[in-house]
């Protein structure tokens, strides 16, 4: 009866350690997703207008919403692709990433090649005079709540 006891717990022992070793090796080999260019991804997207001093209205924000954009910088794709501020601020990031506050610096940037065409900085808000709010400090913050690779 002893020597029975012994092969319950020794086999036991076997299949737990096989179950546990199957799943660390699965924890650690998955590796998260992370955006990427042309990734779609689903935000909860905040943004307002700020000044100099970096004051915004919390309460009114311009844009509140929950949308799915493509991870595409607005210097390739003017009509829907993303400020620098933004696009620069999602690659990379994971499912379930929320950002703090971000600033971004009122620019001019009339041919979109992602430079300010007055400082030589990097534009990252919206710097065409076709846009909506051309030449304006903003504040964005997002959450991100699904990706989809392409």
């Amino acid at each position: 009866m002893r020597n029975t006891q012994k092969k319950i717990l020794i086999i036991s022992l076997v299949v737990v350690s096989v179950i546990l070793g199957f799943t660390m090796s699965e924890i650690f080999n998955s590796q998260p997703i992370k955006i990427q260019k042309h990734d779609l991804v689903k935000i909860d997207y905040q943004m307002w207008e700020s000044d100099k001093y970096r004051d915004h209205d919390i309460l009114n924000p311009l844009f509140d919403d929950i949308i799915w954009i493509t991870v595409i910088p607005i210097t390739e794709n003017s009509s829907s692709g993303l400020i620098l501020g933004l696009y620069n601020n999602l690659v990379g990031k994971k499912k379930f990433y929320e950002s703090e506050l971000i600033w971004l610096d009122k620019c001019i940037d009339q041919d979109r090649n992602g430079i300010d065409d007055i400082t030589g900085d990097v534009a990252l808000s919206y710097g065409n005079s076709t846009d909506q709010y051309f030449n304006t400090c903003l504040m964005i913050k997002f959450k991100v709540l699904d990706i989809q690779k392409t």
